[in-house]
């Protein structure tokens, strides 16, 4: 008997409440009890410029028609020829690949420390990785996305921090 395959698919979004910053998103996600967080990577390109970092998003128990959702860049850069260039976190142009490379490398160790923090953040039940809900194009792609919370791009690389800003991680 021949299997049938599976629908690979995320679960469709109702209504979607962005987020700025993590804590926000985690706060009002486990506003009455422990969340489930969905974590994926996350691009958006536009012209020769391309943003990578992570999505997050969630639904409370009390409310399955609304996805709630918070996007962290991981990585900025504008590509184009052979050259590119880095313009978030820190400054810096190259040849094309290396700034491909390093894009893909920023947002890994992002989505790593993000999976660490979150998987130690009180306010989690559960962490599926890679997931998420279908939401529409997220608005807001803000560098202070994680202010407050225990992930920070320090000597060249995204890491999980203490709240006293020491090194988990």
């Amino acid at each position: 008997m021949a299997k049938i395959p599976r629908k690979k698919s995320s679960p469709k979004a109702g209504s979607v409440c962005e987020y700025g910053t993590v804590a926000a998103f985690l706060n009002a996600l486990s506003e009455q009890s422990k969340a489930e967080v969905l974590l994926a990577p996350a691009y958006r390109t536009t012209g020769n410029s391309i943003q990578a970092g992570a999505l997050l998003s969630g639904q409370r128990s009390d409310e399955t028609s609304r996805v709630h959702a918070c996007i962290v860049l991981a990585v900025e850069a504008i590509l184009g020829g052979s050259q590119g260039r880095i313009t978030y976190p820190y400054r810096q142009t190259q040849h094309d690949q290396q700034v491909r490379k390093r894009i893909r490398d920023l947002q890994d160790e992002l989505l790593t420390a993000l999976q660490l923090a979150l998987q130690h953040d009180e306010r989690v039940a559960h962490l599926r990785y890679p997931a998420s809900y279908q939401v529409p194009a997220i608005q807001i792609w803000h560098p202070d996305a994680l202010a407050v919370f225990p992930v920070a791009y320090q000597d060249g690389r995204w890491v999980v921090v203490s709240s006293t800003r020491g090194q988990l991680a």
